[in-house]
């Protein structure tokens, strides 16, 4: 006799249709709130949803605030300075007329596009246009991004918080440079190619016009041919009867409705489609169209294989090898980390992406070895972890949208998030919030000081400083620069004896003897190592006549230059920071000698509103003659134009308990704090102010 169906004998779903009753809900799979919140996060939502719509703009405005930092990279004048001159005259892109050794040498100009496409947004709009451009190119790059994630299948509101991690990574690489309309091309490329292998419209006859503009634009064109025979790899392998391929399909639709499931296989590549070995053929023939020709794309290598070991290229921070030390508040570490895992537990859920390992070990090894490759390991990085994560985090039975309640308590803790990363990172002390442009490293008003006072012949000077003196002078030859923020843009022989004449005396007699240099303009802050202040303070034959807190000037004393010498020479103060203290030393014991010190320091902090050493040595000569209200406002001046001073605040904060004001002293010790860390003397004076009456 057969058996009662289950409904039939327990008043399951077939017993209650046939009482004309409806069935009871269907619980979700796991706990009902959990299950719900993470189908919220991880679960696809159509671009319309509110909930999506509101984590997107949220996104968007934590990226657009990311990068809007104070512009601080010197090499920025350098490329306003050739965007200027190639503007006028393409031929300036050929010839090296920016440093006057090597004067007329020719130059290779790989990233030429970005220099004319910068000019226009710096000639019409100043700081503001330059920030104009940084928006503008983030907002496209994550913007692209985000469609390559959801092309593979990232359509929750997890996505665009994860790309906001990534953008913390990126915003290190964020400064109006050639990689800022690099990182629009390769997010472009990578749309392309993931939109292609998620079974969507093959748009990759674009990528030629891609190389074109690339390889005029960055050295870093060679990066879309390795997204190109990577994905080539991920399509042969998949052919082969692989498995992992992304999760999407051409249609973006929703789980559960006539698309794919997010997380599924995409479909089988129509056979009409362009062989990407044809594609990359193209392509490379249209980034050899380079007023260069084949020497642009030949630049990085020739970096890689005779540069790197050069000293002067090894100097520069953002080619040295990745340190996380500096980094932990962007996240990098973590994020470096978690990638290799997600792949891993891809591959256990046989799910192995072999475009995935291939893009993490590859952009790995390059940010590894080079600090220059942040911007690029993050967008390499930013669609592959939102899929993967999303994966993670997403239910296995996600297959329906989550209700409007637990969207709308996703998204505010997804927005909640990106509030709290975006202002983790943006109130870093070493790139700080806001619109402008640092001059305190910019040589502006020594620049000033030579035009007005007529100096101009052979210079010898920071290569941060030749930038500026490149856009300040250029096309004057007898004020250009000896070296710039470019290395390349100089002879090996000029680079070796820049460095060894910063290092050895030796080596600095001997290139003046060769060179006879008219004027030096040298950083204030000096990099360790760098003893030239120290060597040219003793030298007779050498006077400092201009100094503030970005450079310092130094004429001779004899020659064209004598009257400079006299009239602005200072005698007494020094420039070199061992000199320095030593004076600092001498003065506190002998008030005959800290009168003249104190007369040269006022001269000097007149000269440059940018002069908080200046503003330190006279609140130090103030509180030596026992005047600290003095001291005082001449210690809170040079704090405001010298952040980055420690022990500072600090001494203003004793000043200020001295005088009985207790909540002034905790604010500048609190802010000593902040800035420098912790410590047991400044906790013992926090703990003091706090007990005071």
């Amino acid at each position: 006799m057969p058996r009662a169906g289950r409904g039939s004998r327990h008043g399951g779903r077939g017993g209650a249709r046939r009482a004309g009753k409806s069935p009871p809900p269907q619980r979700p799979h796991g706990p009902g709130r959990l299950h719900a919140l993470r189908c919220a996060l991880a679960g696809a939502a159509p671009l319309g949803d509110p909930a999506l719509l509101a984590t997107l703009a949220a996104g968007a405005i934590a990226v657009t605030l990311l990068v809007t930092m104070v512009v601080q990279d010197t090499d920025f004048w350098t490329l306003l300075a050739q965007g200027r001159a190639i503007v006028a005259d393409p031929g300036a892109m050929k010839v090296n007329t920016w440093t006057w050794p090597d004067y007329g040498y020719p130059q290779t100009s790989a990233s030429w596009l970005f220099r004319v496409v910068l000019w226009p947004f710096w000639s019409l709009g100043g700081a503001a246009g330059v920030f104009a451009w940084r928006w503008l190119s983030v907002l496209l790059v994550f913007g692209l991004l985000y469609a390559a994630a959801r092309r593979m299948g990232a359509r929750g509101l997890l996505a665009p918080l994860v790309l906001v991690a990534c953008a913390l990574v990126y915003r290190t690489r964020a400064d109006a440079r050639p990689e800022s309309l690099a990182a629009i091309l390769f997010a472009a490329a990578l749309w392309i190619l993931e939109t292609r292998r998620a079974g969507g419209v093959d748009r990759t006859l674009w990528l030629v016009p891609i190389a074109l503009v690339w390889s005029n634009a960055h050295v870093s064109v060679y990066l879309l041919f390795a997204l190109i025979a990577f994905h080539a790899i991920g399509e042969a392998w998949a052919g082969r009867g692989g498995r992992g391929a992304p999760a999407g399909r051409a249609a973006d639709a929703m789980p559960g409705t006539q698309g794919s499931p997010a997380g599924t296989t995409a479909e089988a590549a129509p056979s009409n489609r362009r062989p990407l070995w044809l594609i990359g053929t193209l392509a490379l023939l249209a980034a050899l169209f380079h007023p260069s020709g084949v020497y642009a794309l030949w630049q990085p290598f020739r970096f890689a294989l005779f540069w790197r070991g050069d000293p002067m290229f090894a100097s520069i921070e953002e080619l040295r090898p990745l340190l996380f030390a500096p980094d932990w508040r962007s996240g990098m570490p973590v994020l470096i980390a978690l990638w290799p895992l997600l792949i891993l537990a891809r591959a256990a859920r046989r799910r192995f992406d072999p475009v995935e390992a291939l893009m993490c070990a590859a952009f790995t090894a390059a940010v590894w070895n080079s600090l220059r490759f942040a911007g690029m390991w993050a967008m390499a990085a930013a669609p592959f972890l939102a899929r993967d994560l999303s994966e993670f985090v997403r239910p296995r039975a996600a297959d329906v949208l989550a209700p409007a309640g637990p969207r709308a308590a996703a998204a505010a803790a997804v927005i909640a998030a990106i509030a709290a990363l975006t202002w983790l990172e943006a109130t870093r002390p070493d790139r700080p919030f806001g619109l402008g442009i640092a001059m305190r490293n910019v040589p502006e008003h020594a620049a000033a000081f030579i035009e007005a006072q007529g100096i101009r012949g052979r210079a010898f000077n920071h290569m941060q400083h030749g930038g500026y003196l490149a856009y300040r002078f250029w096309p004057d030859r007898e004020r250009l620069p000896f070296v710039t923020t470019q290395p390349e843009l100089s002879t090996a022989a000029t680079r070796a004896a820049y460095l060894e004449a910063l290092r050895r005396p030796a080596a600095w007699y001997a290139l003046d003897a060769e060179r006879r240099f008219d004027f030096v303009l040298l950083e204030r802050d000096q990099t360790p190592g760098d003893r030239l202040l120290d060597v040219l303070d003793p030298d007779t034959s050498w006077v400092m006549v201009f100094g503030d807190d970005a450079a310092e000037l130094y004429v001779r004393r004899g020659g064209p230059y004598a009257d400079v010498a006299e009239h602005f020479g200072y005698d007494v103060i020094p420039g070199g920071r061992d000199a320095r203290g030593r004076m600092m030393a001498a003065a506190e014991a002998d008030s005959a000698l800290r009168a003249r010190a104190r007369a040269e320091a006022g001269r000097m902090a007149d000269a440059s509103p940018v002069n908080g050493a200046a503003h330190q040595m006279l609140g130090f000569f103030a509180l030596m003659d026992g005047r600290t209200d003095d001291a005082a406002t001449h210690l809170e001046r040079a704090a405001a134009l010298q952040p980055q001073a420690p022990r500072l605040r600090e001494l203003l904060g004793d000043l200020a308990l001295g005088r009985g004001e207790r909540e002034a002293a905790l604010r500048w010790y609190r802010e000593e704090r902040a800035r420098f860390g912790a410590n047991e003397r400044i906790e013992q004076r926090i703990r003091a102010a706090q007990a005071a009456q």
